[in-house]
């Protein structure tokens, strides 16, 4: 089987390099994003394209500019009232013809100030866009590896420019954690090994994270039900303790990413709650830490600041998707029911 979702996993490294060194060239268009300055940011896209943006988001609340994820969906069928003129929205689209964003478009005013995040700039997102970040990768032939990957960096460097943060050291520190995917990926057979050996092959499996790293886990379920064709499902932590704990028993499985930072504990104390319960559960971080319960198998990443954690994290996720649709019998990230471009709503 010519595995293409396996081989667009292994090259993301070279592939991010290779895009950072285009996107140190973007110093007009930094320049003019440092320049604006809007009351509220509006992040929204579809798939990854929506979740890409949560870390900056995240970043821009801390740093004092409200900002807001939606989905295209939500944003054009019930929400279209909250884009006034004094919104900046960053739309991020791969194709930049995705329906939502195309119908989207149609209905902006000609002086709403647009971003757009595409890896087409003849798109419609591309020609709409008063300032265009192009992620400058090879389109995959399978579900989303290295566009994913470009999304989240661009949406964050541009939450950076925005907060009149240093774009020389944001990318240097992005191309530091790029080595650190390089070091991540050279293990993925390892990687998945390991995954598998724990928790075998389950009915589901639920990601479960807090922070910028809510991006890994609703990425992480998408990813693997588009490639594997199986019911993965994604959980905030906070909300997981609320109703949905109820589900855990022995025959549990989980995937909890804990990134150093503010809510690592948290996440331990359930990963241990979990295991508790008789669930088991796969434990990304890169603190060094070890666990009593048997039930918990502890996968460390190199350590990197948590915001750019997801960009480490995805990698066990694509993994385990790998593994599950082998298992299954399906090529990998190869698409049944629809395509690469989704135009319909």
């Amino acid at each position: 089987m010519n595995n293409v979702f396996l081989r667009d996993v292994l090259i993301q490294g070279k592939a991010m390099r290779r895009a950072l060194g285009f996107y140190e060239k973007y110093t007009v268009q930094w320049e003019k994003i440092a320049a604006l300055k809007p009351r509220h940011i509006l992040f929204t896209g579809m798939g990854s394209s929506h979740y890409c943006s949560y870390p900056a988001s995240i970043q821009l609340n801390e740093g004092g500019i409200p900002a807001k994820v939606v989905s295209a969906s939500e944003l054009l069928y019930y929400e279209m009232n909250s884009i006034r003129e004094d919104t900046l929205l960053v739309l991020i689209s791969q194709s930049g013809e995705s329906g939502e964003i195309v119908d989207l478009i149609k209905r902006l005013p000609a002086n709403q100030l647009v971003i757009g995040i595409t890896n087409d700039s003849k798109s419609a997102l591309g020609r709409r866009a008063n300032i265009r970040l192009d992620m400058k990768v090879e389109n995959e032939l399978a579900v989303s590896t290295r566009t994913y990957l470009a999304s989240l960096i661009l949406a964050d460097v541009a939450a950076n420019a925005l907060l009149h943060q240093s774009i020389p050291n944001v990318l240097t520190q992005w191309k530091n954690t790029v080595d650190a995917l390089d070091a991540v990926l050279v293990d993925s057979k390892i990687i998945q090994d390991m995954i598998v050996k724990h928790i075998d092959y389950p009915a589901t499996l639920c990601y479960i994270a807090r922070g910028p790293s809510l991006a890994t886990a609703e990425c992480a379920a998408l990813f693997t039900r588009e490639t594997a064709k199986y019911p993965a499902l994604a959980f905030d932590s906070g909300e997981f303790r609320h109703g949905p704990f109820e589900m855990v028993d022995d025959s549990f499985r989980a995937m909890i990413f804990a990134p150093s930072g503010k809510t690592y504990v948290l996440q331990r104390h359930l990963a241990q709650a979990i295991a508790e319960c008789g669930g088991k559960v796969v434990f990304v971080t890169d603190c060094e830490d070890a666990f009593e319960e048997e039930q918990i198998s502890v996968l460390t990443l190199p350590s990197v600041p948590e915001r750019f954690a997801p960009l480490l994290q995805i990698v066990p996720a694509q993994c385990f998707a790998n593994a599950m649709a082998l298992h299954l019998g399906h090529a990998p990230g190869v698409f049944r029911q629809s395509s690469k471009i989704t135009t319909a709503q």
